[in-house]
């Protein structure tokens, strides 16, 4: 049993710090593994995007999320884009020409992204359970959109704006408007 008067001390506080950085790593890996199937779509819908309309795409390694910019005057651009600033898809971010500002807006949608594969995983563990391991791999990959669709529907229901106003959007505008 560890004393207070242990805990007090620098070697104790080395120790802890220690372990806080070994479980943020092995966290990272699991979320990284919890989040691929998703990811692996997103990466490759974006890329194919950045290919046809983007002017520059670039992996951001402390928020581990590729970001593509879109080309001013792209067909995105111009037409269904034009009024957004970003899209997140995973851990990929979509930005309209000049539009680096969302960025912030758009992390907080990564972060959403990631508990709604925690969600998504620990239903299809339940649905595995039961003896459906198609069922399993749908809760999983399908959780992230069925959250989004769900926060617009509650809006909705509420009689708010179901973009705007979700509790999403929300969450996101207040945390980097």
């Amino acid at each position: 049993m560890v004393t207070s008067a242990e805990i007090m001390t620098p070697r104790y506080s080395l120790r802890m710090t220690n372990l806080r950085r070994t479980l943020s790593l092995l966290g990272t890996v699991v979320l990284g593994q919890l989040c691929l199937p998703g990811d692996v779509v997103a990466w490759c819908a974006l890329l194919l995007v950045r290919a046809l309309w983007g002017s520059s795409s670039r992996w951001s390694w402390s928020d581990e999320v590729l970001v593509v910019s879109l080309r001013e005057g792209s067909w995105p651009a111009r037409t269904w884009f034009r009024s957004w600033g970003g899209a997140t898809l995973g851990h990929a971010v979509m930005l309209a020409p000049g539009q680096e500002r969302v960025l912030p807006h758009e992390l907080v949608h990564v972060k959403q992204y990631e508990a709604a594969c925690c969600l998504g995983a620990l239903v299809g563990l339940v649905v595995l359970a039961l003896g459906s391991w198609r069922g399993a791999l749908a809760a999983w990959c399908l959780a992230p959109a069925l959250s989004y669709v769900g926060a617009m529907l509650a809006a909705l229901l509420r009689g708010r704006a179901p973009y705007r106003e979700n509790v999403l959007e929300a969450a996101a505008y207040a945390e980097a408007p």
